[in-house]
């Protein structure tokens, strides 16, 4: 029974981290879209300095 629950402690774990990621993925391309918008070079310079790192 232990192990149950300590399975499914980690695979709530893993859902929880991936749904972080996506939540980092959609920050970065929310950010991209509105530089884009109003061509704020200063923004997309810090975006692809960014990408660099």
């Amino acid at each position: 029974m232990r192990i149950v629950s300590q399975g499914t402690a980690i695979a709530a774990a893993l859902f929880f981290s991936v749904l972080a990621a996506r939540a980092d993925d959609g920050a970065l391309i929310d950010r991209w879209y509105s530089a884009l918008l109003v061509a704020d070079r200063t923004e997309l310079s810090d975006l692809l300095a960014d990408d660099v790192r």
